[in-house]
């Protein structure tokens, strides 16, 4: 409330606000004088505001005082469920829990893991984890008992919500793979190459030298007529050739 009304009554406060990022002032609302709070919705998530307040009389409006500026988050809260829980390598006496970090921490660091089991109805502690670890080997466990696990995430505020594996962990020896029986090595036999038996080579048949056939000069007709000149010339054409 302001300290001097002006001679008249408050008849109410003007309450407006404005992104740092802009200079221009919205106004959120108008409120009665009786009222000295008010929510503010419709904010984005880290944006920085700047908000303001007046008074208001008959005659008019009074300055506005000024907040500091305002950083819009989420209240800080504890963590979210872990977003996956389940169970991996399961043996005769022991499994693997697995998990997978929550998707909102609260606005806080995580601090570890709160890991709870169970047999019959009531849920005990069985162990808590360092904050980076998603794995861990739970040991001496019973073969074919029904066990239920469940997880919860934590930061400096407290415990999330558990998730829990909705199905039983019942642990057997894992099967074992039969060895396959090896055939008999068979000794093959010893071939033994075939004899090649030898021929006879054939003597090489001598060839026959043909007889030299003598050529002698025919002898000359006696009382032969001595001819002098050379050969006739080529005939005079056309050739014709007739086809009967």
């Amino acid at each position: 409330m302001p300290e001097d009304d002006g001679g008249t009554q408050i008849i109410s406060f003007v309450i407006e606000a404005k992104d740092k990022t802009k200079n221009k002032w919205n106004q959120l609302n108008v409120v009665e004088s009786s009222k000295t709070q008010y929510k503010c919705l419709r904010l984005v998530e880290g944006y920085t505001y700047n908000f303001r307040v007046a008074a208001k009389n008959a005659i008019g409006t009074s300055d506005f005082l000024q907040s500091d500026s305002v950083v819009i988050s989420r209240p800080h809260t504890v963590p979210d469920s872990p977003s996956y829980f389940g169970c991996s390598d399961k043996q005769a006496n022991s499994c693997t829990l697995e998990w997978r970090p929550p998707l909102l921490t609260g606005g806080e660091e995580l601090t570890g893991y709160s890991i709870d089991i169970r047999t019959a109805a009531q849920w005990t502690n069985f162990c808590q984890v360092k904050a980076n670890l998603n794995a861990y080997k739970a040991l001496n466990l019973e073969e074919k008992t029904e066990y239920y696990f469940r997880i919860s995430a934590i930061n400096r505020l407290g415990y999330s919500k558990p998730l829990a594996i909705a199905a039983p962990v019942i642990l057997t020896k894992p099967k074992a793979i039969p060895l396959v029986a090896k055939s008999p090595m068979i000794t093959p036999k010893k071939v033994e190459p075939e004899q090649i038996k030898s021929l006879p080579i054939p003597k090489p048949v001598p060839k026959s030298i043909p007889a030299p056939i003598l050529v002698t000069k025919p002898a000359e007709p006696k009382n032969s007529i001595l001819y002098s000149g050379s050969v006739p010339s080529q005939p005079k054409g056309p050739l014709v050739v007739v086809n009967k």
